[in-house]
C-alpha cells in the first residue's frame, strides 16, 4: 500500500509534471534570497512580553508551588535570523539549545530553560518574537488528501481501502512556498 501511495505521489506531484502542466509555475527549489515572514497573533501574547500567555500562566503557577527552577522545553521564535548572540543570551539565562537554529521557514530554535529564567531571556534578547512551551501536536491528513484528490483516487478509483488495523504515514521533506494556501505569511515575496 505504501509503495503504491509513494508511486502515485511521485507521478502526481513530480516537478517535471507540474512544470509541463503549468510552465509558469515557480521552482520548488528554495533559493538563498528567500526571507521568512514572521509574526505572532495578538491573542497569543496579550501583554506583549515575548512569552506566550499560556506559558506566563504556567510560570505564575510554578512560582506559587515552588517549582519555578524546573526546566521546560521551549520553542523560541525570532524576528530575524538567529545569531550567536541570541544563543548566548539564552545560555546566559541558564538555557541550552536542543535544536539547530531555524532559518528556512521561520527563525528561531528549540531549547530547555528554567521557568524562572524565561522572562530574563526575553528582556535581554531584543530579537525574541515569542517563547512558547514545546507542545505535541496532532496532525491529520484528512483535509490535505481531499484537497489534492489522493483519497478519492486511491479509495474510489483503485478500490484500496487498506487494513483497518494499520496506519499509514506519509513523510514529506517540505512545502511548495509558492502555493496559494501559504500566501500572506509564507512564500509571499511581494
Amino acid at each position: 500500500m505504501f509503495l503504491l501511495l509513494a508511486t502515485f505521489s511521485a507521478l502526481m506531484f513530480s516537478p517535471t509534471r507540474a512544470h509541463a502542466e503549468n510552465p509558469t509555475a515557480t521552482s520548488s527549489v528554495q533559493d538563498d534570497s528567500f526571507t521568512p515572514t514572521v509574526w505572532k497573533p495578538a491573542w497569543i501574547d496579550k501583554n506583549n512580553n515575548g512569552i506566550a500567555d499560556s506559558l506566563d500562566q504556567e510560570i505564575a503557577n510554578r512560582i506559587a508551588n515552588g517549582t519555578v527552577q524546573d526546566y521546560v522545553n521551549v520553542t523560541v521564535m525570532l524576528n530575524t535570523a538567529p545569531t550567536t548572540q541570541d544563543a548566548a543570551y539564552f545560555a546566559s539565562a541558564g538555557g541550552y539549545l536542543t535544536t539547530p537554529p531555524w532559518t528556512e521557514a521561520t527563525y528561531g530554535f528549540g531549547g530547555m530553560i528554567p521557568y524562572s529564567a524565561i522572562a530574563l531571556f526575553t528582556q535581554q534578547c531584543s530579537n525574541v518574537l515569542l517563547v512558547e512551551k514545546e507542545a505535541v501536536g496532532k496532525a491529520t491528513i484528512a483535509y490535505a488528501t481531499q484537497q489534492v484528490g489522493a483519497r478519492t483516487y486511491v479509495w474510489n478509483t483503485l478500490g484500496l481501502q487498506g487494513d483497518p488495523n494499520a496506519s499509514t504515514a506519509i513523510v514529506d521533506t517540505g512545502i511548495d512556498a509558492s502555493h496559494a494556501d501559504f500566501s500572506h505569511g509564507y512564500g509571499n515575496r511581494d
